[in-house]
């Protein structure tokens, strides 16, 4: 024990001790964990760069076309490698290991603190990757190095690195990049402040130079990559695909507007109740019915949220079960009041840092504000402004009673120890046997339809065959989505998803599907339903389902009209 204590103690302020110990982190957790997509979007993203629709693509639509291309060129070379998730979790131990660096690198007790809540965090970047909460990974990194380096003085590498991981935050999801940013000003503020100073001296006037220099180099390096990203989308197909992913965006993140309260409007726009269940579902792929300006009719049908005292406490009732009461929140709360406590009892605090703390905390209640008036309560959304709330509030402390602090910090973990308990019960692999079981019986529906290449599979946009077991590290094959298309979805009008429904000479899924031999339904009959009432409805009266056969727990249906 005494020479593992001495090795420590030599080597922790080093970069690779901080990027082994996150490397053990990320092994510890898939040892003992499934690593799993947080959310479909991510799988999307991989089948385009992969390949899946027919050949590697660089339109990831969410994430910048910079490292489209880059995912584009490894998936050419070695296909059945899982570069996009490779990506996203060296992505996530440097983040992590850099801001660890920067922590243990302080000579207060701070940075066991920060470990534990990098800890907590790290679960979630390793077993449920997720490109929004990598975004906040890279850009809470970016302004950590920043800070670091102006504080310490240290070298223009340092800062080169800061930039470069927001250039990074910023392409892998612009919204959160900027939502991140707002909360991590909080921790350059004091930099600024000093400055304001009458009796400010030269050295923080050389500061406040170097942190107009690593703004203006982000700014231009984040301008260009975004310019560089419009400039990918500017074909008359990418223009209409934008256009119309807008309006999935609003309707799918939203919700649907109900159909009871609206229904005569609805019934305006000749929308029945069974359209509006599948339309709703997303199995919204009908060119014929449903084109861009009625989906804009159908938007503002939506009931906007008002800024008034009812929705402010419904918001803070909605965060107060959020935060104390679901279980993957618990450890992000535990470690957010830890280092709200040890900045009030335990640090060197003035009037500058009181300012700093206080704008971080607006910065991240307007943030969480903002995104539940927009969309809704999101956990991946509330997971990284509380990361970047909880590092940047740490960067303002200043210990001023070591006794203190490490009294609240093996309290602390005392409590984070039953936080993780709370939060990764029912995860562990043992725990997750029907999982996995769902999961291969599905994979192996996939393999039987992807060696079907003489026909055209359709299903709804909820099965979850193909979007829900597809994981981090299974090497997705070149054209699995070739011969495979959802009702609706936001790849719908995509140019890659067009050229999959006319390879099989299919432009309205709806209607092309009738009396088409190449062309199957799958799925189960009670779930298909509503589709063959929309295909009777509006396209053939008599259209029925005949079963072919069956793969798995799946049907495959021809649809043929009996007269």
């Amino acid at each position: 024990m005494h020479n593992i204590s001495a090795f420590i103690n030599r080597n922790h302020k080093k970069f690779l001790f901080s990027l082994c110990l996150n490397i053990l982190l990320f092994i510890l957790f898939n040892v003992f964990f499934y690593c799993r997509y947080h959310t479909v979007d991510d799988v999307f993203m991989e089948m385009i760069a992969c390949g899946a629709f027919g050949k590697p693509d660089q339109h990831l639509i969410y994430i910048n076309v910079i490292p489209g291309f880059l995912l584009k060129g490894l998936y050419s070379i070695f296909q059945r490698m899982p570069w996009y998730s490779f990506m996203q979790i060296v992505f996530s131990i440097l983040s992590f290991s850099s801001v660890m660096y920067v922590f243990f690198n302080r000579e207060d007790p701070i940075k066991y603190l920060i470990l534990m809540a990098i800890v907590a965090i790290s679960y979630e970047a390793y077993t449920r990757v997720q490109f929004t909460k990598t975004a906040a990974f890279l850009t809470v990194t970016g302004y950590t190095l920043i800070a670091y380096c102006i504080e310490r003085k240290q070298k223009n590498n340092i800062l080169l690195f800061g930039i470069l991981f927001l250039l990074g935050g910023f392409m892998m999801r612009p919204g959160m990049f900027f939502g991140c940013s707002a909360v991590c000003l909080g921790g350059l503020l004091p930099i600024v402040f000093r400055c304001l100073k009458k009796n400010r001296e030269q050295e923080d006037l050389n500061k406040l130079k170097r942190l107009f220099f690593a703004g203006f180099c982000s700014l231009a390096l984040v301008g260009t990559a975004f310019l560089t990203d419009k400039m990918a989308y500017s074909s008359d197909e990418w223009k209409y695909y934008k256009h119309y992913n807008e309006y999935i965006t609003q309707l799918e993140d939203i919700n649907f507007p109900s159909y009871e309260l609206y229904q005569k409007e609805y019934e305006k726009l000749n929308i029945s109740n069974n359209d509006y269940i599948l339309y709703s579902a997303m199995d919204q792929n009908d060119p014929d019915l449903l084109d861009t300006d009625k989906m804009e009719k159908i938007k503002n049908l939506q009931p906007h949220k008002t800024m008034n005292i009812d929705e402010f406490i419904e918001f803070l009732l909605k965060g107060k079960n959020k935060f104390f009461k679901e279980r993957s929140m618990t450890p992000f709360t535990i470690a957010l009041i830890s280092v709200l406590l040890v900045f009030v009892f335990g640090s060197k605090w003035n009037l500058v840092s009181w300012s700093s703390l206080i704008f971080t905390g607006f910065a991240s209640f307007v943030c969480l504000f903002y995104t539940y008036m927009m969309h809704r309560w999101l956990d991946r959304t509330t997971i990284s402004v509380v990361y970047a709330a909880i590092v940047t509030t740490a960067l303002l402390i200043k210990s001023k009673d070591v006794k203190i602090v490490k009294g609240f910090i093996v309290l602390i973990l005392c409590l984070s120890v039953l936080g993780f308990g709370r939060c990764w019960k029912g995860s562990y692999k043992w725990n997750m046997q029907q999982w996995i079981t769902d999961r291969n019986n599905n994979q192996d529906v996939l393999n039987e339809i992807y060696k079907d290449k003489e026909h055209l599979y359709i299903g709804r946009t909820s099965l979850p065959l193909w979007k829900a077991y597809y994981a981090p590290y299974d090497g997705i094959k070149k054209g699995a989505m070739a011969n495979f298309s959802p009702l609706g979805d936001w790849l719908t009008n995509a140019p890659f998803s067009i050229e999959v429904l006319e390879n099989y000479n299919v432009f309205n899924p709806y209607k092309d599907v009738v009396n088409n031999e190449k062309v199957y339904l799958v799925g189960d009959e009670n779930s298909l339903k509503p589709v063959l009432q929309y295909i009777q409805d509006h396209y053939s009266k008599n259209a029925e389902l005949s079963l072919i056969r069956t793969i798995g727990v799946y049907d495959v249906f021809l649809v043929i009209d009996t007269e």
